[in-house]
C-alpha cells in the first residue's frame, strides 16, 4: 500500500513538473485546456479552442441563456418591424477595451465586415438575407432583410458576430493576435504554447461583473497532467474524458458536471474524389461502422448515436436508430461495394486531428472497415494543418467533431447546402437546398420541424458524412469554484463565477 502511494505521488509530481508557473488562488481562476487558440478574431476563427477564449473578450447584439432564450447583450432591447426589419437599441456608455465608447457605427462596421466576401467570415452565410443596415442614431441600428428569416435573431447571438472596433482592425489587418472587445475580460498576457491570461474589464457594462480578477487558460495537451494539476489545486477547472470519473469518485474536492454536448462526431467524405462520389460506397462505409463499439471504447458508454441535429437539440433531432444504415451489416456493405464496382474493396485515407478521442475512433473505424475489404490508413495532423485540410478539401475522408448549434439551420444549411461555408464535402442535393431555404423562411415551429426532419432523412440516405455519436461533456471543477454551470448551451461562461479559498 505504501509503495503504491509513493508511486502515485511520484507520477503526480512528474506530471506537474512540466506545468508553466501558475498560482490558483483568490479571485484568479485557472482553466486547464487541451489546445491553444488558432487565432482570436471572432468574425474569422471557428475552432472551439479559439471560441472559448474570444467569447470572454467580445460581446454580441444578443445572447442566449441556458434555455436558449434570447436575452440582451449589447442591445438592451429590440423589436421586429414591418417589411422584414429589426431594430436594436444599444446600451449607452459601453466601452471597448481601448476606452472608446461603442456606437451604432461599430455594429455597422462589424456586420459589413462579416458580409464582405473578401474578408472570408464564416458567419457570412448567417446574414445572407441582410439587405441594408442603418444607424438611425448613435445607439439605434436597423436591419432590413430581403425576405423572412427565422434564424436572424439567433445568429446575432453567435460567437462569430462579436462586435469589433474599426480602428483596431484597420491598424492590424485582423484580430487574430490582437484583441479589443467590450466583453467581461480583456487580454493581459498571451504566451504561445503556454497560457492566455485575461483580466477583469473594469468598464464592463453589467454592474459587479465579472467577479474574477483574472481568468487563465493554461494549455495542457496531456490529459493526465490536467487531472494531476486539478488534484493538486494548481488549476481549478479542466475538461476531461469519462475515463477519469473513477479516479475522482471519492475525491470530495472535485465536482464533476456533465451535459449532452451540442457537438457530434462524424466521418466525412470528399465527394469530389472517387469512390466517394458514389452513394453506395458511402452507405457501405456506414454499414461497416459499429457506433456502439466506438461509444463503449472511447466514451465508456457516455454518448448516443446522432444525426445531423444532435440529440441535445431536443426540439429538432430525429430518431436515427430506426434507420437501417445505423445497424452494422457487413454482408449488405459488401454487396453495395460490389454493385459500385469495388468487389475487392479499395484503399482510403482518414484524416484526423491531434486529439486522442478522434485518433482512437479512427483506429476503431479502420478495423471495422477491414470487414468490407476497405484498407484505411490514418493521417494525423496538427490543429492548424487539420483546419487547412478541412478548408481546402485535401482529404479522402475526415474524422472530427461538428457543432450542432442552437438552430437547425446551423446544423443543416451551414454544413450541407450547396456551396455553404462548412460544406467541405462537395455535397449538393437540390431538394436539401430547397428544404433548408424553406426552413429558414418559415416562422411556424411545427412547419419548420417537419421541413428539417425531411432534410435530415435525405442526409441519412445520401451520407456526405457518416453521423457517428453525440458525447457527454465532463467538466471537472474544484469545490472552491462557485457559480459555475456546465450546460449544453451555456458552458464556459465565467460571468457570476467566483473562487473561494
Amino acid at each position: 500500500m505504501r509503495k503504491s502511494l509513493c508511486l502515485l505521488l511520484f507520477l503526480v509530481a512528474l506530471a506537474l513538473s512540466g506545468l508553466p508557473c501558475a498560482e490558483a488562488s483568490g479571485r484568479n481562476l485557472i482553466y486547464a485546456v487541451d489546445k491553444e487558440p488558432s487565432g482570436l478574431d471572432p468574425n474569422l476563427v471557428t475552432a472551439h479552442a479559439s471560441i472559448r477564449v474570444h467569447k470572454q473578450i467580445y460581446s454580441t447584439l444578443l445572447e442566449t441563456n441556458a434555455s436558449m432564450d434570447l436575452i440582451p447583450d449589447l442591445a438592451e432591447r429590440w423589436e421586429e418591424g414591418p417589411n422584414n426589419t429589426y431594430t436594436f437599441h444599444l446600451r449607452k456608455g459601453v466601452k471597448f477595451h481601448n476606452g472608446r465608447e461603442l456606437t451604432a457605427d461599430d455594429v455597422l462596421y462589424t456586420y459589413n465586415r462579416i458580409l464582405n466576401p473578401d474578408v472570408g467570415s464564416i458567419a457570412r452565410s448567417y446574414f445572407s438575407r441582410v439587405k441594408a443596415i442603418e444607424a438611425l442614431d448613435p445607439y439605434t441600428v436597423k436591419f432590413t432583410l430581403s425576405s423572412p428569416d427565422a434564424t436572424f435573431l439567433n445568429y446575432t447571438a453567435s460567437n462569430y458576430a462579436g462586435i469589433v472596433p474599426k480602428e483596431v482592425v484597420e491598424e492590424h489587418g485582423d484580430l487574430k493576435k490582437v484583441t479589443c472587445g467590450t466583453g467581461p475580460f480583456r487580454m493581459k498576457e498571451y504566451v504561445e504554447g503556454n497560457k492566455i491570461v485575461l483580466e477583469r474589464n473594469p468598464d464592463y457594462f453589467i454592474e459587479g461583473e465579472p467577479r474574477l480578477d483574472t481568468l487563465t487558460f493554461l494549455v495542457m495537451p496531456d490529459e493526465a497532467s490536467r487531472l494531476a494539476a486539478l488534484r493538486t489545486k494548481s488549476v481549478h477547472l479542466a475538461v476531461l474524458s469519462s475515463a477519469n470519473l473513477p479516479l475522482v469518485k471519492n475525491n470530495k474536492d472535485i465536482v464533476v458536471m456533465d451535459y449532452l454536448s451540442s457537438n457530434y462526431d462524424f466521418l466525412g467524405f470528399n465527394l469530389t474524389k472517387k469512390p466517394f462520389d458514389d452513394v453506395r460506397v458511402r452507405q457501405a462505409v456506414a454499414l461497416l461502422i459499429d457506433r456502439q463499439e466506438i461509444i463503449d471504447a472511447i466514451y465508456d458508454g457516455n454518448a448516443v448515436p446522432t444525426g445531423p441535429c444532435p440529440p441535445s437539440m431536443t426540439k429538432w433531432a430525429i430518431d436515427v436508430e430506426r434507420d437501417a444504415l445505423y445497424k452494422p451489416d457487413a454482408e449488405r456493405a459488401r454487396k453495395l461495394l460490389a454493385e459500385a464496382g469495388y468487389p475487392d474493396g479499395f484503399s482510403m485515407e482518414i484524416t484526423a486531428g491531434i486529439n486522442k478521442a478522434t485518433t482512437d475512433a479512427a483506429q476503431i473505424i479502420q478495423s471495422q472497415l477491414a470487414k468490407g475489404n476497405i484498407e484505411a490508413s490514418i493521417r494525423v495532423l496538427e490543429t492548424a494543418q487539420y483546419i487547412d485540410a478541412w478548408k481546402h478539401r485535401t482529404h479522402d475522408s475526415m474524422i472530427g467533431m461538428n457543432g450542432g448549434g442552437s438552430d437547425p439551420d446551423r446544423s443543416l444549411d451551414f454544413f450541407f447546402t450547396t456551396g455553404a461555408p462548412a460544406n467541405v464535402w462537395g455535397y449538393s442535393n437540390p431538394e436539401v437546398d430547397k428544404l433548408n431555404a424553406e426552413g429558414r423562411e418559415t416562422t411556424d415551429f411545427e412547419s419548420r420541424r417537419k421541413i428539417y426532419a425531411r432534410a435530415q432523412e435525405i442526409l441519412l440516405h445520401d451520407l456526405p458524412t457518416v453521423f457517428l455519436e453525440c458525447p457527454k461533456a465532463f467538466f471537472f471543477v474544484r469545490k472552491e469554484v462557485k457559480g459555475y454551470r456546465a450546460e449544453t448551451y451555456d458552458s464556459e461562461n465565467f460571468v457570476g463565477v467566483t473562487v473561494e479559498e
